[in-house]
């Protein structure tokens, strides 16, 4: 197509290999052409566009984004909504790169006014530790939120280097750290926590290459091969022996390092894995892969020759009683021996799954380290779910099979029917690092993902187990993902965002999420400046007289004020939006060729 005024004819392409031509105007909005191609492709989800790697912003027309005649882009379909939790709040970042937070305000439920702008665009992924989230944006900077000490704030003298070059961002359960482009790491949070690394600054100023992080530690991985730890975990005591490291892992409380031919090197909490002179011998050599997390309290690493070698989990809990960590496994050895193809691990207790689907478990017998009850059921195993009390396992056949502590989802009895087929995954309530504050807290909830979106959850009804009834008919199909806290759950569905538990979401947040407008009049005066009362619902004003729609800073502003809203400068964003917004398939300008 030639040419015609400002009118150009672009080609997008997608991840498929289909190139779509496209006709268009040049100041059309780059999220009119989105909706376009995802209208016409048949695709679910929304679409995010590029050039040349660069991501298009969607309140933007296609010159100011620079695109021009005859150029091609190319296009992702990414998920409208994508949930993040932290322990008592949720995260939503939306396709457009926009995040809107709800829950708890000192846990991240509340997004000060002072970043809200920072967070309306340009997102590229969000991270959480137990109180606090960090965004990480188009631009290589960070922007953070939530309980001040565990990283919602970074120090003053911290804040210029997240500006740019952020490459990857880590969390301890309260603190943060980021390895930038050229190297470096910086980190900020609770000092007890990893957020404090002034004793290996020098160490940290270039060169590292991965980060790992335990529960109140972090790692780092040189590209000379060595490894240092700050936090909780000092690697002062083994240093001469990290050297020629290629890979790190982490539990709880202790670090492994692997080096270069096999050999595994521990270090950290005795008790929890950093010491590992029992298994020495066996960890000389060929060490092929190690199974932890942030709450274990065990290490177990799988042999090139199919041996599983389990250490650490000895000691007090934190109450001060004995218990079994899942550092011991001898009542199972022999069946560790060959043909282990994953472990999975909660905070007692470890299950392996073995490649012909068999089942193996070791630990604390309440929390899933004994499965004798459900043995003859744990065949043809896919893959495991673990729930900080036990573990849920998901046949071939679709069906799940729970076992460890009842109260905490191991007696599935009321919706066994549900779950005899059809389960996809399994999704248990975050573990919370602060302790037991209230009678059933040690509680955990499960919430089953089933084949065509419908979700099944039982447990403690306080937790999200149970309970759901007001939006029971809106978890029968059509979800796509479960994110939860440690007493809520939220289900992602193509146009909404469904919560129960302890969370609900308020009006104010919901219409963000949604894009929905206040209704209401305004007037908008030849500088740009408009005032709306969202009380009369007489209609809806922007830049350029009555439309349908708004941006977030009309709804932001009718629903602070409650109706009545003064006077405020239009910024350029703002007019975009509206724009872009304002527009229908009636009355598009762009047209498939």
């Amino acid at each position: 197509m030639k040419r015609d005024g400002d009118k150009a004819s672009i080609q997008v392409a997608l991840a498929s290999g289909t190139v779509l031509q496209v006709a268009t105007a040049l100041d059309a909005m780059v999220a009119e052409i989105s909706d376009l191609v995802l209208e016409r492709a048949e695709l679910k989800g929304a679409l995010r566009l590029a050039i040349q790697g660069r991501l298009l912003k969607p309140a933007q027309t296609l010159a100011a984004a620079g695109v021009r005649h005859g150029d091609t882009l190319s296009a992702v379909v990414v998920p409208r909504f994508r949930l993040f939790s932290t322990d008592s709040a949720f995260a939503v970042l939306k396709a457009d790169g926009s995040v809107v937070a709800w829950g708890k305000g000192d846990a991240g439920g509340y997004i000060p006014d002072e970043i809200e702008a920072d967070l309306a665009g340009d997102v590229l992924e969000v991270f959480a530790n137990n109180s606090s989230f960090a965004a990480m944006k188009t631009d290589g900077s960070v922007v953070v939120w939530g309980a001040a000490e565990t990283g919602g704030e970074v120090p003053v003298a911290k804040r210029e280097l997240l500006k740019t070059g952020v490459k990857q961002v880590f969390a301890t359960f309260r603190a943060f750290a980021v390895l930038k482009e050229d190297g470096s790491v910086v980190c900020w949070g609770l000092s007890e926590s990893g957020g404090d690394a002034s004793r290996v600054s020098e160490q940290l100023r270039s060169g590292v290459v991965d980060l790992r992080a335990a529960g109140r530690s972090f790692a780092a991985l040189k590209e000379d091969g060595s490894v240092l730890s700050w936090g909780a975990v000092d690697s002062r005591g083994v240093q001469h022996e990290l050297q020629g490291c290629c890979r790190l892992f982490a539990n709880r409380e202790a670090f492994a390092a692997l080096k270069t031919g096999g050999k595994l090197i521990t270090w950290g909490d005795p008790d929890r894995g950093g010491e590992s002179s029992a298994v020495r011998g066996k960890l000389e050599r060929d060490v092929e892969e190690v199974f932890a997390s942030q709450y274990s309290r065990a290490f177990a690493a799988l042999k090139t020759n199919g041996e599983l070698v389990i250490w650490g989990g000895t000691g007090l809990d934190h109450s001060g009683a004995g218990g079994q960590f899942g550092g011991d496994a001898k009542a199972v050895s022999e069946q560790l021996q060959s043909g282990v193809k994953e472990v999975f691990c909660n905070t007692r207790a470890f299950a392996a799954l073995k490649s012909n689907g068999d089942v193996v478990t070791w630990g604390h017998p309440r929390y899933g380290g004994d499965c004798a009850n459900v043995q003859e059921e744990l065949r043809n195993v896919r893959t495991i779910f673990p729930n900080p009390r036990l573990f849920a396992a998901l046949r071939s056949d679709g069906s799940l099979i729970t076992w460890g502590r009842a109260s905490s989802g191991g007696d599935s009895s009321t919706v066994k029917a549900q779950l005899r087929s059809g389960v996809q995954s399994a999704v248990a309530n975050k573990y919370t690092w602060s302790g037991c504050l209230y009678d059933g807290c040690d509680d955990f909830a499960f919430a089953a993902l089933k084949t065509g979106g419908e979700v099944v959850t039982w447990g403690p009804l306080a937790r999200g187990g149970g309970g759901n009834e007001e939006v029971k008919e809106q978890l029968q199909s059509g979800v796509l993902e479960i994110c939860a806290t440690s007493s809520a759950f939220a289900a992602v569905k193509l146009h909404d965002v469904v919560t129960w538990g302890d969370i609900s979401m308020p009006r104010d947040v919901r219409a963000k999420l949604l894009d929905e407008a206040p209704k209401g009049t305004g007037k908008l005066t030849s500088k740009g400046r408009f005032m709306l009362d969202a009380g009369k619902g007489k209609g809806e004003f922007g830049p350029k007289g009555p439309w349908k729609g708004t941006t977030g800073a009309f709804m932001d502003a009718a629903w602070k004020g409650k109706g009545k809203v003064g006077m405020r400068e239009l910024s350029e964003d703002d007019r975009l939006g509206a724009r872009a917004r304002s527009r229908t398939p009636a009355n598009r300008s762009s047209k498939l060729e």
